[in-house]
């Protein structure tokens, strides 16, 4: 924006006719001006913040603004916007947009990195595309005032401020992106394209094709395949595993308490799992086991109220599952050593100690070879 200021003498005023105080009293008027439009302009800008990758679990790529090549992602790097992320088979990412705003992508997922920004006030603006797949929005709700969050859709937005979350996009035969949105804890404001705004609440799911929101097992049992039926139950499992992670890493999530949000997710779905149980029992049982698991993989101390939760609420076939899931031996991890120069890769079996109060998502130890 541009001022122009009159030409004293375009007007017939002459140098000599100009009032020195009155000159002065305009004079403080323009500046006061100045600094109030001063003021408005810093506090509408935003000033450009990256994401970065806090951990990667399997097999995922990036494609970074400027090139065409996808490369591996790794810990620790950062996503400047136009970033594309790409998980294969059993691969998953955790994303930090802010401290506090996190992001996990499921396995067969692709997404975009869209606007990150802070603006003068403090906001935290974070965009996330999503083309195909699943992510798991985990937002700390003692930021609720500062966060600006949404996951972009081919069918819509799901945006919120202080909200755990899943968004799922997934294609039909025909080709054609179904988006669902899972909320776990506060609520998503979902806008679909070229229909209406659906408040979800915790507990509850809606879709691109639907214009309210059902609870989570009334979206299970209305899924018309299998398959949809099992997107809303890995969804669901995502968001335990992500949330089970950040209750050991990230205390912060959760408006102080990462526990209480993992307490909160774990309520939840269990309740859903207990009411799919009547129609589709195997179905119930499988999510109440693969939550169990993520419990006690990653949430090390931290998963006994977790579990307490779990055997407080689940019921019938459901409670012998988490017992059996709780009895079973647990999974190993696997060690991936890169041995340098020559990158030979070897992976080593280890057993997982039930008794372990701290558990990574992935370890991959380097070790660098000496000079020959």
């Amino acid at each position: 924006m541009s001022f122009v200021l009159p030409n004293p003498d375009q007007s017939g005023i002459t140098s000599s006719l100009i009032d020195h105080s009155a000159m002065k009293i305009t004079r403080f008027a323009f500046l006061s001006f100045a600094a109030a439009l001063s003021s408005l302009v810093a506090s509408a800008q935003q000033v450009s913040s990256e994401a970065f990758v806090s951990s990667v679990m399997g097999s995922a790529t990036v494609i970074v603004p400027g090139s065409t090549t996808a490369v591996p992602v790794v810990a620790g790097q950062k996503l400047p916007e136009g970033s594309t992320v790409a998980t294969a088979a059993g691969g998953s990412v955790m994303i930090q947009s802010h401290e506090g705003i996190e992001t996990g992508i499921g396995a067969k997922s692709s997404v975009t990195i869209g606007m990150h920004s802070v603006s003068a006030d403090g906001v935290r603006t974070a965009v996330i595309d999503l083309k195909e797949g699943v992510t798991v929005s985990a937002l700390d709700p003692s930021k609720r005032a500062v966060n600006n969050y949404a996951v972009r859709t081919p069918k819509g937005v799901a945006a919120a401020r202080g909200t755990t979350y899943s968004t799922t996009v997934r294609l039909s035969s025909g080709g054609e992106a179904i988006v669902t949105v899972n909320t776990l804890t506060g609520t998503v404001s979902f806008s679909i394209v070229g229909g209406p705004t659906v408040s979800v609440a915790a507990g509850r799911s809606a879709d691109s094709r639907s214009t309210t929101s059902t609870s989570i097992s009334e979206a299970i049992a209305a899924a018309t395949t299998p398959e949809a039926k099992q997107d809303i139950a890995d969804a669901l499992n995502a968001v335990v595993t992500v949330v089970a992670v950040l209750a050991q890493t990230s205390p912060s999530v959760g408006g102080g308490n990462s526990q209480n949000t993992l307490n909160t997710v774990v309520e939840n779905v269990t309740k859903a799992a207990n009411e799919v149980a009547v129609a589709n029992p195997t179905l119930a049982q499988a999510i109440v086991t693969s939550t169990v698991t993520a419990v006690q993989v990653y949430a090390g101390k931290g998963s006994d109220s977790a579990m307490a939760t779990i055997n407080r609420i689940a019921t019938g076939a459901n409670q012998d599952a988490a017992d059996a899931a709780v009895a079973a031996d647990p999974t190993p991890i696997v060690v991936t050593v890169t041995v340098n120069p020559d990158t030979k890769k070897e992976e080593i079996v280890v057993p997982r100690n039930p008794t372990q109060t701290t558990q990574p998502m992935d370890i991959t130890i380097r070790v660098v070879s000496p000079s020959r």
